[in-house]
């Protein structure tokens, strides 16, 4: 499928044109990426199985394009996701279901430069952690913890932070 996201309102500039295949029976998730100047498309595939009896399966997706590799730990204690780079994801982690403090430090240090308090993992569902924003700038770094299975095929997300609001055209009709 022709991609192409541009200003909201809009039908061009096209700030990215891609051509995707998409497969059947596969969920996707594709991102836009980086700050405007240097805004990439990412492609990320959702393994949405089916999590095991009173588990929850989680992943991180790291888009703070200046911020370094992270990690993402237990409040104060063991790493679940290690060193995750810009535009990178982690594997699915397979967890208890409860509430989770969670916390972002910089890979390898005990410096959290994102408390996550208070994030929800229940039974059967899969989520995603998105990092996204600027560790130095406007606007800051945060989190958005996505609930996956069970929803759309296919995600579009909008993490380039210094981007204006856009329209996504698919195969030349405006989708989102």
């Amino acid at each position: 499928h022709a991609i192409q996201v541009v200003p909201a309102g809009l039908t061009e500039p096209a700030v990215i044109s891609a051509t995707l295949t998409f497969n059947a029976d596969v969920d996707y998730t594709i991102a836009a990426t980086d700050e405007l100047a240097n805004i990439t498309p990412i492609v990320l595939i959702d393994d949405n199985s089916e999590p095991a009896e009173g588990k929850a399966h989680v992943r991180f997706v790291h888009f703070s394009p200046d911020a370094p590799a992270v990690d993402v730990a237990l409040a104060g204690g063991a790493v679940l996701f290690s060193n995750v780079s810009f535009q990178e994801d982690s594997a699915y982690l397979p967890v208890d279901v409860g509430t989770y403090d969670l916390e972002v430090r910089p890979a390898g240090t005990p410096t959290v430069v994102l408390p996550l308090p208070g994030v929800v993992f229940k039974a059967g569902r899969v989520y995603t952690v998105f990092a996204m924003g600027l560790a130095g700038g406007t606007p800051d770094l945060r989190a958005v913890t996505s609930i996956d299975r069970g929803f759309a095929r296919v995600r579009v997300a909008h993490t380039s932070p210094d981007a204006p609001a856009v329209d996504v055209w698919v195969d030349g009709a405006k989708a989102f």
